[in-house]
């Protein structure tokens, strides 16, 4: 079940511009989809290798920049209750 989770690291990481590789769990990538080119997913057996590419990627910190956009457009405190305000609301109809 834990699949369906996104660990918190992933959004504090990510929150300092720090550029993740991660497997593609159902959680992650319900939080960060892979069009949003924010994290580089890689399955568990090239693991190795993606590192490696990745490293040798001029645009790596790209990534992580874009990340850090992300996390403060979608999951900043005033984003969070703003959207849970909305929520809340639409209950109260």
């Amino acid at each position: 079940m834990t699949d369906k989770l996104s660990p918190v690291k992933i959004f504090d990481l990510l929150s300092c511009g720090k550029t993740i590789m991660a497997t593609p769990l159902s959680g992650l990538l319900f939080d960060f989809p892979q069009k949003e080119d924010i994290l580089i997913y890689s399955e568990l057996v090239d693991f190795g290798e993606n590192i490696i590419s990745a490293l040798n990627n001029p645009e790596i910190g790209d990534i992580g920049k874009r990340g850090r956009e992300f996390i403060k457009e979608k999951f900043s405190w005033e984003q969070v209750s703003k959207d849970m305000l909305k929520e809340l609301s639409e209950i109260a109809k």
